[in-house]
C-alpha cells in the first residue's frame, strides 16, 4: 500500500510538468506524423526505405518514446534525492525497495499509454490490424522496464544537473545504435555486430519480427533484451539501495 502510494504522487510530479506531457506522449506522436507523411510523399518505393514501413516505424517509435521515461524517471529521482522530500523519506517507515517499486508503478502507466498513442497513429497510417499486434506490445515491456532501469540507475548516480546529460547520451546511443531510423542491413558487419550486442537494437527489431511473423530467429533477441532488462534493473536496485540508505545517514 505504501508503494502505490508513493507510486499515486510520483505519477502526479510528474504529470503536473506540462513539458513532461509534451515530450513523453505528443512529441512522438508528432514527430512519426510528420516522418511518415514526408516519407510517403517523396519515396514513391517505400521498399527503398524498409525501416520506415509502419510496421518496422511502430516498434522504434515506442522504443524512442520510452527513452524520455527515462529521462524524466532519471530527473524525479534525482530531485527528490536533493530536496527536502528526501528528508522526509528518511524519517518515514517506509523502505527502499517501496520507493523504488511506487517509481516503477508511476511510469509503467505512461508507457502502455506511449504505446496506445502510437498504435492509434499507426492504424491511421496503414497498420493492420492483426493477432500479432498484442504479443508485439506484449514484446516491449522488457525495453520499458530497460529504460525505467536506466532512469533509476542514472537519478541515482546524479544530480539533477549532470542528469540531463547522461540521460541525453543514452537517448542518442538508443536512435544510432538500435536502427530506429535507418537500415541496419546497409551498414557493414562490424557495427551490425556491435549494435547486436547492446539491447537497443534487439529491442526494436522484436516488434518488427513479430508484426511481419518473421518469427525464426526470435529467441535470440528476446534473450538479448531480457538479459540486459535483468541487468541494468539488479545495478539499479542495487546503487538505490545503496544512495538511499547513504542519504539517510547525511
Amino acid at each position: 500500500m505504501r508503494s502505490l502510494a508513493f507510486a499515486k504522487r510520483n505519477l502526479k510530479e510528474i504529470l503536473r510538468d506540462p513539458l513532461s506531457l509534451v515530450f513523453c506522449f505528443a512529441f512522438p506522436v508528432v514527430l512519426m506524423v510528420i516522418m511518415l507523411l514526408i516519407i510517403n510523399s517523396t519515396v514513391p518505393d517505400i521498399s527503398v526505405t524498409p525501416q520506415f514501413k509502419i510496421e518496422n516505424m511502430f516498434g522504434s517509435m515506442c522504443v524512442f518514446s520510452f527513452t524520455f521515461l527515462m529521462l524524466f524517471t532519471a530527473m524525479l529521482i534525482s530531485k527528490d534525492r536533493n530536496s527536502s522530500f528526501q528528508s522526509r523519506l528518511n524519517v518515514s517507515p517506509i523502505r527502499s525497495y517501496e520507493m523504488l517499486f511506487g517509481y516503477v508503478l508511476a511510469i509503467l502507466p505512461l508507457a502502455f499509454v506511449q504505446v496506445i498513442l502510437i498504435f492509434c497513429t499507426s492504424l491511421c497510417f496503414g497498420l493492420t490490424v492483426q493477432w500479432n499486434i498484442l504479443l508485439a506490445i506484449l514484446s516491449l515491456i522488457p525495453s520499458m522496464l530497460l529504460f525505467i532501469g536506466f532512469g533509476i540507475l542514472l537519478g541515482s548516480l546524479f544530480n539533477e544537473k549532470a542528469v540531463g546529460g547522461m540521460c541525453s547520451l543514452i537517448i542518442n546511443l538508443a536512435v544510432f545504435l538500435g536502427g530506429m531510423f535507418f537500415p541496419m542491413e546497409t551498414m557493414n558487419n562490424a557495427f551490425t555486430v556491435i549494435c547486436d550486442i547492446l539491447p537497443f537494437a534487439p529491442g526494436i527489431r522484436l516488434p518488427k519480427m513479430i508484426i511481419s511473423n518473421n518469427t525464426s530467429g526470435i529467441w535470440l533477441p528476446i534473450m538479448t533484451i531480457v538479459l540486459y532488462m535483468l541487468m541494468i534493473f539488479s545495478v539499479s536496485i542495487v546503487v538505490f539501495q545503496i544512495k538511499s540508505k547513504s542519504d539517510k545517514k547525511n
